[in-house]
C-alpha cells in the first residue's frame, strides 16, 4: 500500500466519494492544522501509516516534489463540469460559512450557477475555468491517478456497476493495495450514501444539471471554458 494519499479535486467533483472509498480500503483520514487549500497538511502528512486527506489545492510543482519525496500518491477526481457548477452553486447557497453565500443566497438557481462560472474577484473566488485548468495539470504526473465521478459513483448515482468496479480496481492498483474481486463487490454497495458523506453530498448523481441549465447558462459555460 502507498505510504499515504492525497485526494485532489475542484470542489463538488467527488472528493468525499473517494475519501469514503479510501477509508473502506483501510486508510485513516488525516486531520491537522490546515489553510484554505490544505497545503499545510502536505507538509504534516505522515510518511507511513496509510493516511489520506482531501484538498482543492491548485497545481504547484513544489507540492508535487514534496509528495514525491514523501512517497505520497494522489488521486485527482473530476466530474462533468455542468454538474460541478450546479452542485457548487447550491452548496454555497446552503451553507452560510462559505465564501459567496451572502451574495447568492436569494438569487435564482441560474444566477447562482452563473456566479460559480464567472467567479468573484472581490472575495478572491476564482472562475470555474481557472479552477479546472489548474486542476488538470495534476493529471500529467505518474504519482497522480485521474479518477472520474461518473465511473466511481455506480448504478445508484446513474453510473455503471462495471465501470465502478474497474475504477475501484484501478485506484487500488495505483495505491499498491492488494484486494480481491469479492471485496470490491462489497464496497460498491457501501459507497452509495455512506454515512461518512455527512453534509458534503447533496444528491451525488450524474446529470443533475439538466433540471437547471438554460440555453443562456450553456452558452456562458461554453464561452468560459473555450480556452481550457
Amino acid at each position: 500500500m502507498a505510504n499515504s494519499c492525497i485526494v485532489l479535486s475542484v470542489p463538488r467533483s467527488g472528493t468525499h466519494l473517494v475519501m469514503c472509498l479510501l477509508r473502506l480500503l483501510g486508510m485513516k483520514e488525516f486531520l491537522a492544522e490546515t489553510d484554505k487549500y490544505g497545503v499545510k497538511n502536505i507538509f504534516n502528512l505522515p510518511k507511513k501509516n496509510h493516511f489520506c486527506f482531501g484538498t482543492h489545492i491548485p497545481f504547484d510543482y513544489s507540492y508535487l516534489e514534496i509528495m514525491k519525496k514523501k512517497g505520497i500518491k494522489g488521486i485527482n477526481i473530476s466530474r462533468d463540469i455542468r454538474d460541478v457548477v450546479t452542485s457548487f452553486a447550491f452548496y454555497i447557497r446552503d451553507f452560510s460559512y462559505e465564501d459567496g453565500h451572502k451574495k447568492i443566497k436569494n438569487k435564482s438557481p441560474q444566477e447562482q450557477i452563473s456566479y460559480i462560472i464567472k467567479g468573484d474577484k472581490s472575495i478572491d473566488f476564482p472562475p470555474i475555468a481557472n479552477r479546472i485548468k489548474s486542476n488538470r495539470e495534476w493529471n500529467q504526473h505518474e504519482i497522480i491517478y485521474h479518477a472520474t465521478f461518473e465511473k466511481l459513483i455506480g448504478e445508484n448515482g446513474g453510473g455503471s456497476e462495471k465501470e465502478q468496479f474497474e475504477e475501484i480496481k484501478n485506484i487500488c492498483r495505483h495505491l499498491d493495495i492488494k484486494i480481491k474481486n469479492s471485496q470490491i463487490g462489497g464496497m460498491t454497495k457501501e459507497l452509495w450514501r455512506n454515512p461518512d458523506y455527512g453534509e458534503n453530498i447533496r444528491k451525488g448523481i450524474i446529470g443533475n444539471h439538466k433540471d437547471f441549465f438554460t440555453d443562456k447558462i450553456r452558452k456562458e459555460l461554453k464561452e468560459a471554458m473555450k480556452n481550457v
